[in-house]
């Protein structure tokens, strides 16, 4: 299973980049920053609903059940909705100041090769949820991984390499605005509190 933790690690040091670049104090930005932060949000919404569907997938295997076929495709969709709302937040994200050589490689090789534009090996497969890496939606027979040109290294290591590229970029870039004199300026009460 994934380590939640990292999804508000991620989210706080993009909320101080958010709040430290409200000194460039363009409405352009801030749009940006907003569509950054609720898509954020997004992701995270999705992968708690994810973890909780293989949760109750691991107690139905465990007991010797089946899983029924739309909680399948209501699985599939969520982690196809993932993929397209990382990638999202990823070309958001490239177009803000400090954050433009943003990546995260297994969110776009994923939404770019197997769910977007796949070629004839990955327009058909199954969707694999039983790997400790986390679910694969085109999964290729191990038997032919050689010839995988683009591989999928499972939903839980493209989302962990997500929000850790994200809660890095965004410190770095919290580094370099604090250097350029950005301060972060919030109420407190009655107070103005500079950091």
């Amino acid at each position: 299973m994934m380590d939640m933790s990292i999804t508000a690690e991620a989210r706080a040091a993009f909320v101080e980049y958010y709040l430290r670049s409200q000194w460039l104090r363009h409405a352009v930005y801030q749009d940006l920053n907003w569509e950054v932060e609720k898509r954020i949000d997004q992701t995270i919404l999705l992968m708690k609903r994810i973890l909780e569907m293989l949760g109750k997938w691991s107690s139905i295997i465990g007991k010797g059940e089946f899983w029924d076929r739309e909680s399948f495709v209501e699985i599939e969709a969520y982690i196809e909705a993932f993929y397209w709302i990382a990638w999202r937040t990823r070309c958001v994200l490239r177009k803000l100041p400090e954050l433009q050589k943003f990546e995260a490689e297994g969110v776009l090789t994923v939404r770019n090769h197997i769910v977007e534009h796949p070629k004839k090996d990955r327009i058909y497969g199954d969707l694999n949820i039983g790997e400790p890496q986390g679910p694969f939606l085109k999964y290729v027979q191990p038997a032919l991984k050689e010839w995988d040109e683009h591989p999928d290294l499972g939903l839980f290591i493209n989302a962990t390499e997500f929000y850790t590229n994200l809660r890095i970029a965004c410190e770095e870039a919290n580094d370099r605005l604090k250097k350029k004199g950005a301060v972060i300026k919030r109420m407190v009460g009655e107070a103005v509190i500079v950091s």
